[in-house]
């Protein structure tokens, strides 16, 4: 009997597979945006064309500004992280068992709102395009940062990398 049902969950997880979107590398037309995909073994790394800003604007001094320091940059990595669980939530164990990821990256205006957002996922995910695109679109509208301090405000943008990747 426990072969049986091992063998249905086996066919199920395989015939699901197959007929799930993949990423291809290069341009793909999610909805109304478009992201580029590239496949950098052992990550696949997506952005959205369409929301990013592809010149991210530099400092205009002459002389370098001032770092900004970590303490003066506050984001909401646990809302971020329960965003993108929402998301998936359906497939938290198809996830875990695959061993997926995702390492979100944000560049931000000095307004707070998301200028930016870089996606890796391993060459293996099973994540779609679909759900990245979701993910996406969430955490443009939710997430935004917390600038204190002074030496932000000479920066027309704030990188923040620090959210680690979010295991399922």
């Amino acid at each position: 009997m426990k072969k049986i049902i091992l063998l249905i969950l086996f066919v199920l997880t395989l015939g699901f597979s197959f007929g799930q979107e993949k990423f291809k590398e290069g341009l793909t037309k999610i909805g109304s945006d478009t992201y580029q995909v590239w496949f950098a073994d052992p990550v696949i790394i997506a952005v959205n064309l369409s929301k990013n800003i592809q010149e991210v604007p530099k400092p205009e001094q002459i002389h370098e500004p001032l770092p900004i320091h970590e303490r003066d940059v506050q984001v909401d990595t646990a809302l971020a992280k329960a965003i993108i669980f929402n998301v998936l939530k359906n497939r938290l164990p198809e996830l875990k068992h695959n061993k997926d990821f995702i390492t979100v990256t944000y560049i931000f205006f000095p307004n707070g709102k998301i200028m930016n957002l870089d996606y890796i996922l391993p060459l293996q995910t099973i994540i779609t395009p679909k759900e990245l695109a979701k993910i996406d679109q969430c955490l443009r509208k939710d997430i935004k940062v917390c600038l204190t301090g002074d030496e932000y405000k000479v920066y027309p943008a704030i990188h923040y990398n620090r959210q680690k990747r979010i295991y399922f």
